[in-house]
Protein backbone atom coordinates (compact mmCIF):
# COMPACT_ATOMS: atom_id res chain seq x y z
CA UNK A 1 0.00 0.00 0.00
CA UNK A 2 1.42 2.92 -0.77
CA UNK A 3 1.91 6.02 1.49
CA UNK A 4 -0.33 8.72 1.74
CA UNK A 5 1.40 12.28 0.70
CA UNK A 6 2.58 14.15 2.82
CA UNK A 7 0.70 17.96 3.98
CA UNK A 8 2.07 21.16 3.61
CA UNK A 9 1.78 21.02 7.66
CA UNK A 10 3.75 17.69 7.95
CA UNK A 11 6.45 19.12 5.43
CA UNK A 12 6.80 22.41 7.39
CA UNK A 13 7.33 20.82 10.55
CA UNK A 14 10.20 18.22 8.99
CA UNK A 15 12.19 21.32 7.38
CA UNK A 16 11.78 23.50 11.05
CA UNK A 17 13.13 20.35 12.72
CA UNK A 18 16.15 20.09 9.81
CA UNK A 19 17.30 23.48 10.46
CA UNK A 20 17.15 23.29 14.28
CA UNK A 21 19.49 20.12 14.15
CA UNK A 22 21.26 22.15 11.84
CA UNK A 23 21.54 25.04 14.23
CA UNK A 24 22.28 22.68 16.80
CA UNK A 25 25.59 21.13 14.83
CA UNK A 26 27.34 24.38 14.21
CA UNK A 27 26.32 25.20 17.63
CA UNK A 28 28.31 22.25 18.75
CA UNK A 29 31.16 22.69 16.98
CA UNK A 30 31.48 25.82 17.21
CA UNK A 31 31.53 26.25 21.37
CA UNK A 32 34.16 23.40 20.92
CA UNK A 33 36.37 26.07 18.61
CA UNK A 34 35.39 29.00 21.02
CA UNK A 35 36.40 27.54 24.33
CA UNK A 36 39.04 24.54 23.10
CA UNK A 37 40.08 26.34 19.67
CA UNK A 38 44.23 27.94 18.95
CA UNK A 39 42.08 31.49 19.37
CA UNK A 40 40.42 30.72 22.90
CA UNK A 41 43.74 31.62 24.85
CA UNK A 42 42.92 35.18 24.99
CA UNK A 43 39.73 34.96 26.48
CA UNK A 44 40.29 32.59 29.33
CA UNK A 45 43.13 34.95 30.03
CA UNK A 46 40.65 37.99 30.06
CA UNK A 47 38.38 35.81 32.02
CA UNK A 48 41.22 35.46 34.78
CA UNK A 49 41.99 38.95 34.99
CA UNK A 50 39.40 40.00 36.81
CA UNK A 51 39.77 37.07 39.06
CA UNK A 52 43.21 37.54 39.71
CA UNK A 53 42.20 41.33 40.96
CA UNK A 54 39.58 40.32 43.43
CA UNK A 55 41.81 37.34 44.51
CA UNK A 56 43.98 40.03 45.43
CA UNK A 57 41.52 41.86 47.60
CA UNK A 58 40.48 38.85 49.37
CA UNK A 59 44.89 38.18 50.41
CA UNK A 60 44.68 41.87 51.50
CA UNK A 61 41.65 41.78 53.17
CA UNK A 62 41.93 38.88 54.83
CA UNK A 63 45.58 39.61 56.12
CA UNK A 64 44.62 43.32 57.41
CA UNK A 65 41.37 43.36 58.38
CA UNK A 66 41.64 45.31 61.28
CA UNK A 67 43.08 47.60 59.30
CA UNK A 68 40.70 47.98 56.30
CA UNK A 69 38.08 50.73 57.35
CA UNK A 70 34.21 49.79 55.73
CA UNK A 71 34.27 46.03 55.98
CA UNK A 72 31.56 45.66 58.04
CA UNK A 73 29.48 47.77 56.21
CA UNK A 74 27.78 46.14 53.13
CA UNK A 75 25.97 49.37 51.77
CA UNK A 76 29.64 50.74 50.83
CA UNK A 77 31.09 47.75 50.01
CA UNK A 78 28.42 47.44 47.33
CA UNK A 79 28.99 50.58 45.63
CA UNK A 80 32.65 49.45 45.29
CA UNK A 81 32.08 46.11 43.77
CA UNK A 82 29.46 48.25 41.42
CA UNK A 83 31.70 50.60 40.57
CA UNK A 84 34.90 48.13 39.58
CA UNK A 85 31.71 45.75 37.86
CA UNK A 86 31.16 48.71 35.65
CA UNK A 87 34.28 50.32 34.95
CA UNK A 88 36.81 47.52 34.65
CA UNK A 89 34.64 44.36 34.38
CA UNK A 90 31.64 45.47 32.19
CA UNK A 91 33.65 48.45 29.83
CA UNK A 92 36.97 46.43 29.85
CA UNK A 93 37.41 43.08 29.87
CA UNK A 94 33.62 42.14 28.74
CA UNK A 95 33.98 44.55 25.81
CA UNK A 96 37.21 43.14 24.51
CA UNK A 97 36.26 39.52 24.97
CA UNK A 98 33.03 39.85 22.62
CA UNK A 99 34.69 41.54 20.43
CA UNK A 100 37.71 38.95 19.84
CA UNK A 101 35.00 35.94 20.36
CA UNK A 102 32.21 37.49 17.89
CA UNK A 103 34.04 38.97 15.46
CA UNK A 104 36.65 36.41 14.78
CA UNK A 105 33.54 34.08 14.34
CA UNK A 106 33.05 34.99 10.69
CA UNK A 107 36.16 37.13 10.24
CA UNK A 108 38.36 34.59 11.81
CA UNK A 109 37.06 31.94 9.30
CA UNK A 110 37.92 34.27 6.23
CA UNK A 111 41.45 35.09 7.50
CA UNK A 112 41.90 31.03 8.42
CA UNK A 113 40.57 30.54 4.64
CA UNK A 114 38.12 27.93 6.76
CA UNK A 115 34.67 29.54 5.80
CA UNK A 116 33.88 27.75 2.52
CA UNK A 117 33.95 24.19 4.39
CA UNK A 118 30.30 25.79 6.04
CA UNK A 119 29.70 26.94 2.82
CA UNK A 120 29.95 23.19 0.60
CA UNK A 121 27.94 21.91 2.66
CA UNK A 122 24.02 21.99 2.58
CA UNK A 123 23.08 24.20 4.73
CA UNK A 124 21.19 27.53 4.82
CA UNK A 125 23.81 30.94 5.78
CA UNK A 126 21.16 32.26 8.38
CA UNK A 127 21.33 28.81 9.85
CA UNK A 128 25.18 29.41 9.95
CA UNK A 129 24.56 32.32 11.50
CA UNK A 130 22.11 31.41 13.78
CA UNK A 131 24.68 28.54 15.08
CA UNK A 132 27.60 31.02 15.33
CA UNK A 133 26.07 33.74 17.60
CA UNK A 134 24.46 30.79 20.16
CA UNK A 135 27.88 29.50 20.13
CA UNK A 136 29.03 32.76 21.08
CA UNK A 137 26.62 33.94 24.18
CA UNK A 138 27.28 30.39 25.62
CA UNK A 139 30.84 30.54 25.46
CA UNK A 140 30.89 34.15 26.54
CA UNK A 141 27.97 33.82 29.03
CA UNK A 142 29.24 30.69 30.95
CA UNK A 143 33.02 32.01 31.52
CA UNK A 144 32.42 35.75 31.99
CA UNK A 145 28.98 34.98 33.61
CA UNK A 146 31.16 32.48 36.28
CA UNK A 147 33.72 35.15 36.74
CA UNK A 148 31.33 37.73 37.91
CA UNK A 149 29.83 35.24 40.63
CA UNK A 150 33.37 34.36 41.59
CA UNK A 151 34.64 38.24 41.43
CA UNK A 152 31.47 38.86 44.14
CA UNK A 153 32.00 36.01 45.93
CA UNK A 154 35.98 37.22 46.42
CA UNK A 155 35.27 40.30 47.08
CA UNK A 156 32.80 39.91 50.08
CA UNK A 157 35.28 37.02 51.85
CA UNK A 158 36.96 39.19 54.09
CA UNK A 159 33.82 40.51 55.88
CA UNK A 160 34.31 36.87 57.10
CA UNK A 161 31.71 34.24 56.56
CA UNK A 162 28.85 35.28 59.24
CA UNK A 163 28.42 38.64 57.32
CA UNK A 164 28.56 37.34 53.93
CA UNK A 165 25.85 34.76 54.79
CA UNK A 166 23.99 37.64 56.34
CA UNK A 167 24.68 39.39 53.51
CA UNK A 168 23.39 36.81 50.81
CA UNK A 169 20.54 34.98 52.74
CA UNK A 170 18.91 37.81 54.75
CA UNK A 171 20.28 40.61 52.63
CA UNK A 172 20.18 42.11 49.04
CA UNK A 173 23.01 40.11 48.53
CA UNK A 174 21.60 37.09 46.16
CA UNK A 175 19.30 39.82 44.29
CA UNK A 176 22.17 41.40 43.70
CA UNK A 177 24.84 38.77 42.34
CA UNK A 178 22.03 37.74 40.09
CA UNK A 179 21.19 41.15 38.30
CA UNK A 180 25.06 41.47 37.85
CA UNK A 181 25.02 37.85 36.20
CA UNK A 182 22.20 38.37 34.10
CA UNK A 183 23.73 41.73 33.00
CA UNK A 184 26.59 39.89 31.77
CA UNK A 185 25.06 37.76 29.71
CA UNK A 186 22.74 40.54 28.79
CA UNK A 187 26.18 42.48 27.24
CA UNK A 188 27.25 39.43 25.86
CA UNK A 189 24.02 39.39 23.45
CA UNK A 190 24.17 43.13 22.97
CA UNK A 191 28.14 43.38 21.88
CA UNK A 192 28.15 39.71 20.91
CA UNK A 193 25.44 40.67 17.78
CA UNK A 194 26.98 44.26 17.16
CA UNK A 195 30.84 42.60 16.52
CA UNK A 196 29.07 39.75 14.40
CA UNK A 197 27.40 41.93 11.52
CA UNK A 198 30.68 44.18 11.90
CA UNK A 199 32.81 41.01 11.25
CA UNK A 200 30.70 40.16 8.05
CA UNK A 201 30.95 44.26 6.99
CA UNK A 202 34.33 45.20 7.54
CA UNK A 203 37.58 43.61 6.39
CA UNK A 204 39.15 46.16 9.35
CA UNK A 205 36.49 45.97 12.07
CA UNK A 206 39.06 46.21 14.99
CA UNK A 207 39.18 49.86 13.76
CA UNK A 208 35.28 50.50 14.36
CA UNK A 209 35.37 48.43 17.63
CA UNK A 210 37.46 50.86 19.05
CA UNK A 211 35.57 54.01 18.09
CA UNK A 212 32.14 51.64 19.78
CA UNK A 213 34.69 51.26 22.90
CA UNK A 214 35.17 55.15 23.04
CA UNK A 215 31.89 55.81 22.28
CA UNK A 216 30.98 53.05 25.00
CA UNK A 217 33.21 55.01 27.74
CA UNK A 218 31.63 58.83 27.02
CA UNK A 219 28.76 57.51 27.46
CA UNK A 220 28.00 59.26 30.67
CA UNK A 221 29.13 62.72 29.82
CA UNK A 222 26.94 62.30 26.51
CA UNK A 223 23.48 64.40 26.43
CA UNK A 224 20.62 62.34 27.56
CA UNK A 225 19.23 61.70 23.46
CA UNK A 226 22.88 60.46 22.75
CA UNK A 227 23.14 57.74 26.20
CA UNK A 228 20.50 56.20 24.57
CA UNK A 229 22.64 55.12 21.22
CA UNK A 230 24.84 53.01 23.12
CA UNK A 231 24.07 49.38 24.88
CA UNK A 232 26.22 50.18 27.49
CA UNK A 233 23.45 52.75 28.80
CA UNK A 234 20.89 49.41 28.67
CA UNK A 235 23.56 47.68 30.60
CA UNK A 236 23.76 49.54 33.27
CA UNK A 237 20.09 49.83 33.81
CA UNK A 238 19.86 46.38 34.41
CA UNK A 239 22.55 45.89 36.44
CA UNK A 240 21.96 46.84 40.45
CA UNK A 241 24.11 49.79 41.84
CA UNK A 242 24.91 51.90 38.86
CA UNK A 243 27.50 54.19 39.93
CA UNK A 244 27.19 57.51 41.17
CA UNK A 245 26.91 60.17 38.75
CA UNK A 246 30.48 62.28 39.11
CA UNK A 247 29.98 66.37 38.59
CA UNK A 248 30.70 66.04 35.45
CA UNK A 249 28.43 63.55 34.45
CA UNK A 250 25.46 64.54 32.60
CA UNK A 251 22.15 63.55 34.34
CA UNK A 252 19.73 61.57 32.98
CA UNK A 253 16.99 59.02 34.07
CA UNK A 254 18.03 55.40 33.37
CA UNK A 255 16.11 53.23 31.36
CA UNK A 256 13.88 50.49 33.03
CA UNK A 257 14.19 47.10 33.00
CA UNK A 258 11.30 46.65 30.92
CA UNK A 259 12.68 48.50 28.20
CA UNK A 260 16.40 47.90 28.50
CA UNK A 261 15.98 43.93 28.27
CA UNK A 262 13.57 43.67 25.28
CA UNK A 263 15.76 46.78 23.43
CA UNK A 264 18.65 44.56 23.68
CA UNK A 265 16.75 41.77 22.25
CA UNK A 266 15.61 43.83 19.81
CA UNK A 267 18.83 44.99 18.41
CA UNK A 268 20.71 41.40 18.48
CA UNK A 269 17.87 40.29 16.22
CA UNK A 270 17.82 42.79 13.57
CA UNK A 271 21.32 42.54 13.71
CA UNK A 272 21.50 38.95 13.32
CA UNK A 273 19.02 39.32 10.89
CA UNK A 274 21.46 41.95 9.23
CA UNK A 275 24.17 39.46 9.49
CA UNK A 276 22.05 36.59 7.29
CA UNK A 277 21.55 39.02 5.23
CA UNK A 278 25.24 40.31 4.27
CA UNK A 279 26.47 36.01 4.77
CA UNK A 280 24.02 35.36 1.89
CA UNK A 281 25.63 37.56 -0.21
CA UNK A 282 29.50 36.99 0.94
CA UNK A 283 31.50 36.12 -2.36
CA UNK A 284 34.20 33.77 -0.67
CA UNK A 285 37.27 34.69 -2.16
CA UNK A 286 40.64 34.61 -0.10
CA UNK A 287 43.04 36.51 -2.51
CA UNK A 288 42.23 39.87 -1.08
CA UNK A 289 42.69 39.04 2.69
Amino acid sequence: MSALPRTDHERGSEEWRRRLSQVGGVFALEVRKNLFGFRSLPIYLLAALPVALFSLWTLAGVVARENIQGLDDPGSLSMIFSFLYHGFILRFVLYIACVWVFMNLIRGEILDRSLHYYMLTPIRREVLMAGKFLSGILSTGILFGGATLLCFVLFYIPTGSSHFLDFVVFGPGLKQVTLFVAATILACIGYGSVFLLLGTLFRNPIIVGVLIWGWEFLNPFLPSTLKAMSVVYYISSVAPLPPSDSPFQVLAVPASPWIAVPGILFLSAAAILACAWRIRRIEITYSDE
